[in-house]
């Protein structure tokens, strides 16, 4: 049997008659359907891109493909007219919405950059370039990042005073411009200084105090001002518990209680009169891993709120 090729698939075959011109049935069905389709077409012009193409007769056809399809429909269901792009002349369709608002007259930003480049094209001020930028970048003056670096170099004041420390009165040599902004030397003598003690106790005073009300809130701040969140209130209620009862322990029968209040008081009017947060402190903590104090007016002392929360337990005289 002689060999042929198939008119379908493409793939050889043996035929047993001179006309078969499939190697299979499923080939031969999609030969006669193709046949079939190809003597019903006809050739037809897209609505969109006016391009020709063929198609059914029986199919009601407009477009030659999906894309000029959806822009077929786009045209039918909007209500606003098709536009021309004032650079390439193509034509769009644009928001209603937009075109209120005056635009809707290019059909891409390439088109609009395009016609606007001519309007904003300028020389650069620190090498004399010529560079274009798109209409809201129209306050840009270089062409590139560092001859912008270059301006802010040129244009930065490098005229130093001399400024004298607002604590130490140490003289500290400053730009002009920073002038008013640098007036401590360090951050020692910036903690030293009673302004900013005055600025960090308000951080620890009033509803941020977490004794506030006689409660314990949950909201604290710490010494450096940083706020965190404090233990579940059960907790801190026991806390303060055992803290009460280890200063009633370390209270010794011959402490004078009257002199006791006395400091406490001269804590009260001090706070009041600086404006600064005074703590009632223990020298000696009543509880640390190596020292224990007594609570008596030998052993107390008043010191700024926030040297206190520094303190902790950790620091005592002549500690090792």
């Amino acid at each position: 049997m002689p060999l042929k090729k198939c008119e379908m698939c493409g793939s050889e075959f043996q035929a047993r008659l001179s006309k078969i011109r499939t190697c299979g049935i499923a080939c031969r069905n999609n030969l006669i359907s193709t046949e079939k389709s190809q003597r019903l077409q006809v050739s037809k012009t897209c609505t969109v891109c006016h391009q020709n193409f063929n198609a059914l007769a029986s199919e009601n056809i407009q477009t030659c493909s999906t894309a000029c399809g959806y822009q077929l429909r786009s045209r039918k269901t909007r209500s606003a007219p098709e536009r021309h792009c004032l650079t390439c002349g193509k034509g769009f369709f644009a928001p209603l919405s937009q075109i209120k608002n005056g635009g809707g007259k290019y059909c891409s930003k390439a088109c609009l950059y395009d016609r606007n480049k001519e309007a904003t094209t300028r020389p650069c001020d620190v090498c004399g370039k010529e560079f274009s930028s798109p209409p809201s970048h129209s306050h840009v003056k270089t062409c590139s990042t560092e001859c912008g670096y270059q301006v802010r170099v040129d244009t930065r004041p490098n005229e130093k005073v001399m400024v004298p420390c607002k604590h130490c009165q140490t003289l500290i040599e400053v730009y002009a411009i920073r002038a008013d902004q640098r007036i401590y030397c360090s951050q020692v003598c910036a903690k030293s200084s009673d302004e900013v003690k005055a600025r960090m106790s308000k951080a620890i005073t009033g509803a941020n105090n977490p004794a506030w009300k006689g409660g314990v809130m949950i909201a604290a701040v710490s010494a450096t001002g940083k706020a965190y969140r404090r233990q579940p209130l059960h907790i801190e209620i026991e806390k303060a518990a055992r803290r009460k009862r280890v200063k009633q322990q370390a209270t010794p029968a011959w402490a004078n209680l009257q002199k006791i209040l006395d400091i406490y008081q001269a804590c009260q009017e001090i706070s009041k009169t600086t404006g600064i947060l005074h703590h009632v402190d223990h020298i000696v903590p009543l509880t640390s891993q190596y020292v224990s104090g007594l609570h008596n007016e030998f052993n107390l002392q008043v010191i700024p709120a926030i040297d206190n929360l520094k303190k902790q337990n950790k620091h005592w005289p002549d500690m090792p």
